[in-house]
C-alpha cells in the first residue's frame, strides 16, 4: 500500500512539476500586456515585444523636433560596432497616452501627449539623462549624470523623492561636463515595488548596485563593494553603463564594452562575470527563457553570446550563421536583423541543423588534410604523372568545397522560414504579429508570419529607438527627434518644436553692465575656451553674456534656490542650458581642482553682496594662465599662495589674479618623456593615490590601433598634445576642454618603438615631423609658425624627417629612410581604384586571403570597410619590415634590417631654419641626447658613436 501510495503521490508530484514547468516556460516566452512600453524594449527582460498591436497602414501624427539632438557620452568607436551607446537617441517610454523620455543635453526629463504630441511638463535634474525613465504605477523613475535616481509624479513631474548611491557630492568632468564623479549611468529598473539601479563608472573609485523601495526610495540593499575586487575580474571590473536585464533570479549590470554582471536580484550579491571567451561584449542584452542573450560585435562583425542565466555557463554564439545587429525571440521564432535584412529563424529547427553544419565543416576540414598530405608526397612521383595528380587533387578539392557550401546553403534555408531584404536597418521590435523595424532614414513594418513589407514612411536620421502603445508608434532618431505614427489619417501631421527666445533677460538698466563686464572681460584676458566658472551667478546673465562672446562652457553656482530656478528657465528658453551653460546650487567644496579657466562673480558685476573669496575658490583656478576677478567687497582674508599673479584690472574696482605653473610640476616632451629617453618626466606633484580628474575624448575615431604602438602624446604648461590618423589635437590637460585640431598629412607615427617619436614640445612650439617636413606649432592656436625640410640625402633618392627633438634652443632631426608604404596607402589605392585587384598588387600572397574576405564582405570601400582595415591592422602591416609584436631580439646587434634607420643627423636653428651642423653616416638609429654635456649618442651599423654639438 505504501508504494502504491507513493507511486500514485510520485505521478501526480511529476504531473504538477511538468504542469508549472509548462506554466514557467509559456510565460518567459508569451507577451503580458501591462498596459504600456513602461521601460525600455517592453521589459526588464527587454524582449522588446508586446501583445498590443498597430494597424498599417500608419500615418504620421506628429513630430517632435528637440532644441538639441543628443550627446551620447562616448565618441563613435573606430574599429569596432559601437558597443556602448544605447544613448544615441532620446529613447520613450509610454503609459495612459503619455509618452516620456529624458535628455543628454538639458539634463530635462520629458512628458508628452501622445495625442496632441504637446509637452506636458517637463523636470529639470543636475546632469545628463541618458536613459528612458521607467514607469511603475503612477510614478516616474529616472537616473542622471548628477548621481541622483529621481521619483516623479507622472501626471505633473513634481518630485516626490530622490536617492543619491554614491558616498559624496563630488564632481568631476566627465565626456564634457560637470557631473557626479558616480553618475547613474544605467537606467532605472522599477518592477514589483522595487527600483534598481547602479551609479559609478571607474571600478576604482567606486562602484554602487543598489535596489529601492519604489514608494519611499529607501534602500533594500546596496552593493558597495564589487568596485574593489576588480582584479578578480575580467578586462578590469565592472562599469555599469547602459540598460539593466533582469530574468526572475538576477539582475544582469551591462559592463561598458564588456559583457554584463550577474547578481542576486534579491540580496545584491555578486554572483559571476560573463566572460564571452572572445572579444565580444558591449550593452547590448536581453533574456529569453532561461538564457541571456548579449554581446554586440566580434571584431567589427555582428555577435550574441547565449549564458544559462542559472549558472552563467557560456553556451555558445546564437544564431551563428546570421551574425545579427538587434534580436526578439517568441517560443518558436527569432527576428534577427542582420546587415542584409530581417530573418526569421526557426528556434526548433536551427539547435539540429547546426549540429550538422558543423558535422560537414568538420568533415571538409578532414578531407582537406587528406587531400593535403597526399599532395605532400608526390615528391618522389614522375613530374608530369605528378602534375595529372595535382591537378586532380585540386579538382577534387575545389568539388568538395562547392557540395559544403551548397549542402550548408540548404541547411541555413531549412533554418530560415522567411527573410525581409533590406540594407541599413538598425532596431526591430514586435507589436502583436507586426515587425516594426528602424533604420538609416527610414521605418518599415513586416509581416512577422511570412515577412511581407507592410508599410514604410522616411525619418531623418537613424531610427535606434522604437516604441509602441495604443496603437501608436513612436520613433527616435539620433538627430533628436521623436516621431509619432497612428491609424492612417487625412489630417496634416503636425511640428512640435519648443520656441527659442534669444533675448531671455528683460531690457534695463543692467543690460548694459552685464554687456560691458563681459566685453571687458573677454578683451582683457583672451579666455574664450575652456570652462568658466560663475559665483553667485543669480539668474544667469553675466553667464548669458560671456557665452555668446565665448565658446566657454560655463558652470554657474547660486544659493538662492528660486534665483536658479528662473536661471535654468531663461537660459533654457535662450536654447543655452546643458549645451554652454548650468546654473546649479552645488557647494563650492564639490568642485574638481584646477577646473575654471575663468573666475567670475555675477553679483559684484550687479553691485550685489558677494561671497568671500576664499582660498576654495583659487583651488578650483587652472594653473598656467587661470584668471579670476576678485571683486572690492569680496571679504577675502588674504591673498593666495605663491604661484598667483595679482595685478589691477580694467573693470573697475575688480584686482584680476592669474594663476601661474605650479611648482613641481614638469611636462612629457617627446616619446620618451626627453631628450634623453629617460621616460620620467621629472614631475614631482604626481603621487598616489590617484583619482579621476577629468575623462572624454577624443575617442578611438581618429585614432591608430594601439596595437602599433604609436608615438606617444606629449604635455607641458597645462596642455597636451594627441597625435592621431595625420591629425594633431590639443586639450587642456586640466579639464579635458579641446583647444584645437589640425589635419596634416603624414602626421602620423606607428611602431614609434623601432622608428621614432615624430613629435617634440617646448613652451613656445610644438614640432611635427610629417613625411620630408618638420612643422613648428604654436601651442595655443596651433597654428603653423615655420615649416623646415628635411636633409636631402647626397644622391638625390628621397628621404623622410625621422628622429626629431628640441634640446637648449636648437632643433634636431635625422634623414630617414623612406618606408615601403605610407600609412593610408592601400587604402588610398582602395578608394582611387575602387579595385581590390590594384590592393592585391601591393601585397604579398600570405595576405591575399585576408583581403579576398575584405572584398566579399566590402565590395565598396564604405566606413565598414576602413573599420576593418583599422582593426587587422592592414593600415600599417605592410608599411615596413617591422620586427614581429614583442619580438626585440637580434643577433645583429642593436642596427637591423628591421630597424628604421637614418643616414644623416643634423641640428638646425629653431627660428631661422639655418642648419648649424650635419654627420652623415650609413645605418644611424637609436639617437638620444645627453643633457649638459653637449652630446648626441646613436647606434650606427651596431657599433655605438657619438658626435659633439
Amino acid at each position: 500500500m505504501w508504494h502504491q501510495n507513493s507511486g500514485s503521490r510520485f505521478r501526480r508530484c511529476f504531473y504538477l512539476h511538468g504542469l508549472i514547468c509548462l506554466i514557467a516556460l509559456s510565460i518567459a516566452y508569451s507577451v503580458v500586456d501591462a498596459g504600456g512600453w513602461t521601460t525600455y524594449r517592453y521589459d526588464s527582460a527587454r524582449s522588446g515585444m508586446t501583445s498590443d498591436k498597430v494597424d498599417v497602414p500608419l500615418s504620421l501624427r506628429w513630430k517632435f523636433e528637440p532644441t538639441h539632438a543628443p550627446s551620447p557620452a562616448w565618441p563613435p568607436p573606430g574599429e569596432e560596432l559601437p558597443r556602448m551607446h544605447a544613448d544615441a537617441v532620446y529613447h520613450v517610454t509610454i503609459a495612459n497616452g503619455v509618452a516620456y523620455f529624458g535628455s543628454s543635453v538639458d539634463s530635462k526629463v520629458y512628458a508628452i501627449d501622445i495625442e496632441k504630441g504637446r509637452v506636458r511638463w517637463t523636470f529639470f535634474t543636475q546632469g545628463p539623462v541618458r536613459f528612458a525613465p521607467s514607469l511603475w504605477k503612477d510614478r516616474v523613475y529616472v537616473g542622471s549624470d548628477d548621481g541622483y535616481v529621481y521619483c516623479l509624479q507622472a501626471d505633473d513631474g513634481q518630485l516626490v523623492w530622490k536617492y543619491r548611491a554614491g558616498p559624496s557630492d563630488e564632481k568631476v568632468i566627465g565626456n564634457g561636463r560637470m557631473i557626479s564623479l558616480w553618475p547613474v549611468r544605467t537606467s532605472v529598473l522599477a518592477e514589483d515595488g522595487i527600483v534598481y539601479l547602479g551609479a559609478g563608472v571607474f571600478p576604482y573609485e567606486g562602484i554602487y548596485i543598489c535596489a529601492l523601495d519604489a514608494d519611499t526610495g529607501d534602500i533594500v540593499w546596496k552593493n558597495d563593494t564589487i568596485g574593489d575586487r576588480s582584479h578578480e575580474l575580467d578586462y578590469g571590473g565592472i562599469s555599469p553603463q547602459s540598460y539593466l536585464i533582469a530574468s526572475r533570479d538576477v539582475l544582469y549590470i551591462p559592463s561598458g564594452r564588456a559583457m554584463p554582471a550577474a547578481f542576486d536580484r534579491k540580496t545584491g550579491r555578486f554572483l559571476r562575470y560573463l566572460s564571452s571567451g572572445g572579444k565580444v561584449g558591449g550593452t547590448w542584452a536581453l533574456v529569453s527563457g532561461d538564457e541571456l542573450i548579449a554581446g554586440v560585435g566580434r571584431s567589427g562583425t555582428p555577435a550574441k553570446v547565449a549564458f544559462d542565466d542559472k549558472t552563467g555557463q557560456r553556451k555558445g554564439d546564437v544564431y551563428a550563421w546570421f551574425p545579427g545587429y538587434d534580436m526578439v525571440a517568441t517560443r518558436d521564432v527569432s527576428y534577427t536583423l542582420t546587415e542584409d535584412g530581417i530573418k526569421a529563424i526557426s528556434r526548433g529547427a536551427y539547435p539540429h541543423l547546426n549540429e550538422k553544419l558543423n558535422t560537414i565543416r568538420e568533415d571538409q576540414k578532414k578531407t582537406a588534410a587528406m587531400l593535403a598530405d597526399l599532395k605532400s608526397k608526390l615528391v618522389e612521383v614522375d613530374d608530369a604523372i605528378r602534375n595529372v595528380i595535382q591537378q586532380q587533387i585540386d579538382e577534387a578539392t575545389r568539388r568538395i568545397n562547392e557540395l559544403a557550401k551548397q549542402e550548408e546553403k540548404d541547411l541555413k534555408e531549412l533554418t530560415c522560414k522567411w527573410q525581409y531584404a533590406r540594407k541599413d536597418l538598425r532596431a526591430l521590435i514586435l507589436a502583436g504579429d507586426t515587425i516594426l523595424a528602424g533604420g538609416d532614414g527610414f521605418v518599415v513594418a513586416v509581416n512577422a508570419k511570412n515577412g511581407r513589407e507592410l508599410w514604410s514612411d522616411k525619418v531623418d536620421g537613424k531610427a535606434d529607438g522604437l516604441a509602441t502603445s495604443d496603437g501608436y508608434f513612436l520613433v527616435s532618431t539620433d538627430k533628436g527627434n521623436i516621431y509619432c505614427f497612428g491609424k492612417k489619417q487625412d489630417a496634416e501631421a503636425s511640428i512640435v518644436k519648443p520656441a527659442i527666445n534669444r533675448t531671455p533677460y528683460p531690457h534695463d538698466e543692467l543690460t548694459s553692465v552685464y554687456e560691458n563686464a563681459a566685453e571687458a572681460i573677454v578683451k582683457e584676458t583672451g579666455i574664450n575656451k575652456g570652462y568658466c566658472l560663475v559665483i553667485d551667478s543669480g539668474t544667469g546673465r553675466l553667464a548669458f553674456e560671456l557665452a555668446k562672446r565665448t565658446d566657454l562652457k560655463i558652470v554657474g553656482i547660486e544659493r538662492d534656490l528660486k534665483k536658479v530656478e528662473e536661471a535654468k528657465q531663461r537660459l533654457d528658453a535662450a536654447g543655452w542650458y546643458g549645451s554652454r551653460i548650468v546654473v546649479e546650487p552645488w557647494d563650492l567644496s564639490s568642485l574638481p581642482d584646477y577646473f575654471a579657466n575663468l573666475i567670475v562673480s555675477d553679483a559684484a558685476i550687479a553691485g550685489e553682496p558677494t561671497s568671500t573669496w576664499s582660498e576654495e575658490i583659487f583651488r578650483v583656478l587652472r594653473p598656467y594662465g587661470g584668471v579670476a576677478y576678485v571683486p572690492p567687497t569680496s571679504g577675502r582674508a588674504s591673498t593666495p599662495d605663491a604661484g598667483f599673479q595679482m595685478q589691477p584690472s580694467d573693470i573697475a574696482h575688480f584686482t584680476m589674479v592669474k594663476r601661474g605653473e605650479l611648482k613641481g610640476a614638469r611636462g612629457w616632451t617627446q616619446s620618451y618623456a626627453d631628450p634623453q629617453n629617460t621616460a620620467c618626466s621629472g614631475d614631482e606633484l604626481v603621487k598616489g593615490p590617484l583619482g579621476v580628474l577629468w575623462f572624454g575624448g577624443p575617442g578611438s575615431e581618429k585614432m591608430l590601433d594601439r596595437h602599433s604602438k604609436a608615438t606617444s602624446p606629449v604635455a607641458i604648461n597645462g596642455r597636451l598634445f594627441v597625435q592621431g590618423e595625420e591629425v594633431v589635437m590639443a586639450y587642456d590637460a586640466y579639464n579635458g576642454a579641446p583647444l584645437w585640431q589640425r589635419e596634416i598629412p603624414g602626421a602620423v607615427r606607428a611602431r614609434a618603438d623601432v622608428d621614432a617619436g615624430n613629435l617634440a614640445l617646448t613652451d613656445d612650439a610644438l614640432y611635427v615631423a610629417a613625411y620630408e617636413k618638420c612643422y613648428r606649432l604654436d601651442p595655443g592656436t596651433g597654428e603653423t609658425v615655420r615649416t623646415f625640410d628635411v636633409l636631402p640625402s647626397t644622391d638625390g633618392s628621397p628621404r623622410r624627417w625621422g628622429y626629431i627633438t628640441h634640446t637648449n634652443g636648437i632643433l634636431y632631426g635625422s634623414s630617414a629612410m623612406p618606408l615601403k608604404r605610407e600609412y593610408f596607402t592601400l587604402w588610398n589605392i582602395l578608394t582611387d581604384t575602387r579595385d581590390w585587384e590594384e590592393v592585391k598588387k601591393e601585397i604579398p600572397p600570405e595576405y591575399w586571403d585576408q583581403y579576398e574576405n575584405y572584398r566579399q564582405r566590402y565590395p565598396d570601400p564604405n566606413e565598414q570597410a576602413l573599420a576593418a582595415f583599422k582593426r587587422s591592422g592592414a593600415l600599417w602591416h605592410l608599411m615596413a619590415d617591422y620586427p614581429r609584436w614583442e619580438n626585440y631580439q637580434s643577433s645583429k646587434g642593436a642596427v637591423t634590417d628591421r630597424m628604421m634607420i637614418s643616414d644623416t643627423i643634423f641640428a638646425m636653428d629653431p627660428d631661422t631654419g639655418e642648419l648649424l651642423w650635419e654627420y652623415r653616416g650609413e645605418r644611424i638609429a637609436h639617437i638620444t641626447i645627453v643633457a649638459g654635456d653637449g652630446k648626441i649618442f646613436f647606434a650606427e651599423s651596431a657599433v655605438s658613436k657619438q658626435k659633439k654639438q
